[in-house]
């Protein structure tokens, strides 16, 4: 279409061949918005799991709980927890473990995290992809509300 015909579309309110160029983006981006939430929560919720094991209060590192196989749960992952038990810390008169636990989900799962994808949007393999650097750009957003300031 030529330029005085796209414009005549548009003063007309038919836009229809710029509308059709949108929709690849948006869902591109839906996807990649939800593989940044995705990767976000789960290193939050890995970063409480595993800092409870090298405290030796969880017998092994990575078994969070994920919830049940429901639509809702798998794509915003509403149910995973990072299935910490802190009542026997805190009984067992530990508190600073509990609370570096806890501590742990927004300062490394997030917030070392925020850094780390702020340093890879850097490197040149990265910066020549629009997949890749969309990723880490949405990580670091999906990161940066929890992040330690």
């Amino acid at each position: 279409m030529s330029q005085p015909a796209q414009i005549a579309a548009l003063e007309n309110g038919c836009d229809v061949h710029r509308w059709r160029s949108y929709w690849p983006f948006a869902l591109s981006m839906a996807m990649l918005a939800l593989a940044a939430h995705a990767a976000a929560y789960l290193t939050h919720e890995y970063a409480h799991r595993v800092t409870a094991w090298c405290l030796g209060w969880m017998a092994r590192p990575f078994g969070i709980d994920y919830g049940a196989a429901i639509l809702g749960d798998v794509l915003l992952l509403g149910d995973v927890s990072d299935n910490v038990d802190y009542a026997p810390i805190f009984s067992s008169g530990h508190g600073w473990a509990a609370a570096a636990i806890a501590l742990a989900g927004p300062f490394l799962g997030n917030g070392a995290m925020y850094g780390v994808a702020a340093w890879a949007a850097r490197w040149r393999v990265v910066r020549r992809s629009r997949g890749l650097l969309g990723f880490c750009l949405a990580y670091a957003l999906m990161c940066a509300p929890s992040a330690p300031t």
